[in-house]
């Protein structure tokens, strides 16, 4: 395990999050994600049917069902931003972002992180993405709250492929295509870290796009958390549907369930 690594699974056979009536585990008997460029998985086991709302020690609990803790939404007319009762993951609603230009964003944002600084920043959140995108987009955002807004950002490339970056020094992509027409589980972790951070990603618990050996320490650490997306791409305009739901951020692995 090199310098500064932290396996996203480290003590996943002692960790079982309860919270409630949902309980959620991962499987006792999965190794850990190892050091190298995707040995390791996450197995996730759901034991009841739960939400993001019944784990504990979350900073972010987003289910997206009749509202939000994210107060500011961004975006400007024809774009859309709903809570859609048709396509939800699970419960009520999820969030519906909806661009026609590119270069433009259907999100909401909040100062929801209280300004991490140091240690491990998880995140996993259920995306929905139309097969008719064929632009690159940029999903959920972990950053600093002021001028010039770094961090980290998941996305999707024009070839479909999913993405990672941070955002002072550039990004890094999966091997397999992101999953279109279908929810998938997306989880991501951050080590926070000024010289030896890490970013890595997972899809469906199979490992995706990840930065090793960088510094990932924004300016005054991460506040703000964007939900929907960004559309990025050609100058030509093109219309772009994301479903975003049960997004959970806390200092412990999240699982899928």
């Amino acid at each position: 395990m090199g310098s500064g690594r932290r396996p996203f699974a480290g003590g996943v056979s002692a960790l079982v999050l309860t919270a409630g009536c949902g309980r959620l585990g991962f499987d006792p008997g999965g190794p850990a994600h190892d050091g190298g460029g995707g040995g390791g998985r996450i197995d996730a086991v759901a034991l009841d049917d739960t939400s993001c709302d019944e784990l504990a020690g979350l900073r972010l609990c987003e289910p997206f069902d009749t509202g939000s803790s994210l107060p500011t939404v961004n975006a400007d007319a024809p774009n859309t931003l709903t809570f859609d009762t048709s396509r939800p993951y699970r419960g009520g609603a999820s969030l519906h972002s909806h661009t026609e230009a590119n270069g433009t964003p259907a999100w909401r944002l909040g100062q929801a992180l209280g300004s991490i600084s140091t240690g491990d920043i998880y995140a996993r959140w259920y995306l929905y993405v139309s097969s008719s995108i064929t632009q690159p987009f940029a999903s959920t955002h972990l950053l600093q709250d002021e001028a010039p807004f770094i961090g980290v950002v998941f996305g999707m490339t024009a070839a479909g492929t999913p993405d990672v970056s941070y955002t002072a020094t550039g990004g890094a992509l999966g091997v397999d295509p992101l999953p279109r027409d279908r929810w998938v589980c997306v989880q991501l972790h951050i080590l926070v870290d000024p010289t030896s951070g890490l970013v890595e990603s997972w899809i469906d618990g199979a490992p995706s796009a990840r930065l090793d050996a960088l510094p990932t320490l924004p300016g005054n650490g991460y506040n703000n958390v964007h939900a929907g997306h960004f559309s990025g791409g050609p100058t030509h305009t093109e219309v772009a549907d994301v479903w975003t739901d049960e997004l959970a951020v806390g200092a412990l692995p999240i699982p899928c369930d």
